[in-house]
């Protein structure tokens, strides 16, 4: 199905609905839970996201592009935050987008849920849905000096227990922990961080 949405205040361009879920947009799907933002404003209707790493923002507008048929540029310029940290901003106007997105979830922090399309899709879009989470909202961090953990952390208890719920699935083992600010999942066990890395992995290194 064609959609006419709005790139800009110039120009109207056609987009292709994606019908099924594909590896694709299973990603952008799990990048929006960790990441995204749908945004309303009067009339303006937002998508968007921001990342400290431009490959994963490059990444990001990259795969939107291809799955909608869309011809977004990737805005280099760097942005700074309330703490002085540098990010880039992915931010796509469109109210056609903004509910495509809609129907999967709202993508607030403390309200997102892993779509029932992911819940119930092959353990393809099942991986490829937490490689964009984890992409956003993971890491590989040391703890005791020499011991390696895989940890994603969020406010959103019941969102990280269905993502925990999607790595028992899988085979792999998570730990959900209360932190004093958020929850947060974390895998510690070497064989099952080498399982983790092997079925799901992280799209960029570092």
């Amino acid at each position: 199905m064609k959609l006419d949405i709005s790139v800009n205040d110039f120009m109207v361009k056609q987009i292709t609905e994606p019908k099924n879920i594909t590896p694709e947009l299973a990603w952008i799907l799990g990048v929006m839970c960790g990441d995204g933002c749908l945004e309303k404003y009067r009339n303006y209707y937002k998508v968007s996201m921001s990342t400290t790493n431009f490959n994963f923002g490059k990444k990001f507008i990259d795969t939107i592009n291809k799955i909608f048929n869309l011809n977004e540029k990737f805005d280099t310029r760097l942005f700074v935050n309330n703490n002085n940290s540098k990010y880039y901003k992915i931010q796509i106007y469109s109210k056609q987008l903004y509910n495509f997105f809609r129907k999967f979830s709202s993508f607030r922090c403390a309200e997102w849920r892993v779509p029932a399309q992911i819940l119930t899709g092959n353990n393809l879009i099942k991986q490829s849905f937490l490689r964009g989470f984890f992409d956003s909202d993971g890491s590989i961090n040391t703890y005791r000096e020499k011991y390696k953990k895989i940890r994603a952390a969020s406010i959103n208890k019941k969102g990280l227990k269905e993502v925990l719920k999607l790595l028992n699935g899988l085979g792999i083992t998570v730990n959900l922990i209360e932190e004093k600010n958020c929850y947060s999942l974390n895998i510690y066990r070497r064989n099952q961080i080498n399982l983790f890395i092997d079925t799901i992995g992280f799209s960029f290194k570092g």
